[in-house]
């Protein structure tokens, strides 16, 4: 199943739901390959830090999920339809799951949303990146040639660009917020130029199914309180209807030089895209599927980020045999007969040694069962998580019951 921006369905309804419950940080998290800017807050594993002098110092415990005054947000919800605003702001919720739960959902997601740049006509004085000269850009955005697509993106990131375009377009990095173009405050001084001077790529042609790399690289030491504000902005004839794929992080093979195309090498015999195992140290969850499929439509996200989303999938790493068969083996170790188990099969068997194991026990007391049993269900539940780290639910219910 495909789905598209401004969508009115069940999954719609239950990711704004999601989105609108959970407090989600707004603030960044720090991993290995995280800037410092100073004097900005990033979470530390369990703990609201702020750089001072170069070094993070703690300030307030982080507990996940909890609610904190100017330090978290939720989504605020307008209308029923997949629009914009919650395509940008499930973004910025697989970012925080990439990074604090290291799991990169990132790649089913797609950063293009839909937003377009308007109502601009202004002259830009860039620096060339070749002959170091001044020169005037135009941005005008009533122009019948050209259509501006905004993308938010964040400071020195790599970001993988699948379009069908053989002629000449640009790219460059904004700060855009209430339909202006900020200014940027370099130094004391006014000045938008130098991230446009800075950020400014023209790409000579591409085809969608040959993606390259662009890089948002920019010293933003004065700028990162402005980084929600940030956003890639693509400049295309307006006569192109290709179907557009962003992703963040670098998709191409690693031993290729940043900005080449994929060669014939990369694909399989039967066509089929062929990318590295691992992206920023997580494990792919699943194919690149985005990148598989040129209609013309650009399509918000993956159909199987839903199934994440909804904490239902079963990845490969992670089989329902497998699951089975550990459960057996530690049924077993326990001291419980093998009696009636048949190799890999989810039996009535091993339900009535989960749910009932011990409670029929009346040699032993009450409190013997109870500690018994908690020591029983807790083995069982050790390591019996999903992607997101949530216990299964059949469990989880049986156990609650059994407490109360």
């Amino acid at each position: 199943m495909n789905y598209n921006f401004n969508d009115q369905n069940i999954v719609t309804g239950y990711i704004k739901e999601l989105l609108h419950n959970f407090n989600l940080p707004v603030v960044p998290i720090y991993t290995k390959d995280t800037i410092l800017y100073e004097n900005r807050t990033y979470i530390n594993d369990i703990s609201f830090c702020k750089v001072l002098n170069g070094s993070l110092v703690s300030n307030i415990p982080y507990l996940y999920g909890r609610k904190y005054l100017n330090l978290t947000s939720n989504l605020d919800i307008k209308s029923n339809l997949y629009d914009t605003e919650t395509h940008e702001y499930l973004g910025n919720y697989l970012r925080f799951i990439r990074d604090y739960n290291k799991i990169n959902l990132m790649p089913l997601y797609n950063c293009f949303s839909n937003r377009k740049l308007e109502n601009v006509n202004e002259d830009f004085t860039i620096r060339d990146k070749n002959t170091f000269e001044n020169k005037k850009y135009t941005i005008n955005t009533y122009s019948g040639n050209s259509i501006y697509y905004l993308i938010p993106v964040k400071f020195n990131k790599e970001y993988t660009i699948a379009i069908n375009c053989l002629s000449q377009y640009d790219i460059f990095c904004v700060l855009y917020k209430n339909g202006i173009i900020n200014q940027v405050k370099e130094n004391g001084n006014v000045s938008y130029e130098k991230l446009i001077s800075n950020t400014l790529t023209k790409v000579s042609g591409s085809t969608f199914y040959n993606p390259f790399i662009y890089k948002t690289s920019y010293d933003a030491s004065d700028l990162w309180q402005m980084e929600n504000c940030l956003y890639m902005v693509i400049k295309l004839p307006k006569n192109i209807s290709s179907s557009i794929v962003i992703l963040e992080g670098n998709y191409l093979d690693i031993t290729k030089p940043i900005g080449s195309n994929i060669s014939s090498q990369n694909f399989n015999d039967s066509g089929e895209l062929l990318l590295p195992k691992t992206i920023d140290n997580s494990l792919l969850p699943t194919k690149l599927s985005l990148l598989t499929v040129n209609n013309n439509i650009s399509y918000p996200f993956a159909d199987r980020l839903v199934e994440y989303l909804l904490n239902n999938v079963i990845a490969s790493k992670e089989t329902i045999e497998y699951n089975i068969l550990r459960l057996q083996e530690n049924l077993m170790r326990q001291g419980t007969s093998s009696k009636g188990f048949i190799h890999d099969i989810w039996t009535d068997k091993i339900k009535e040694c989960i749910y009932k194991f011990l409670v029929k026990n009346k040699s032993k007391t009450k409190d013997d069962v109870v500690i018994n049993e908690e020591s029983h269900f807790n083995m069982l539940l050790d390591n019996y998580n999903d992607i997101l780290n949530y216990g299964d639910k059949d469990v989880e219910i049986q156990l609650q019951e059994y407490r109360s």
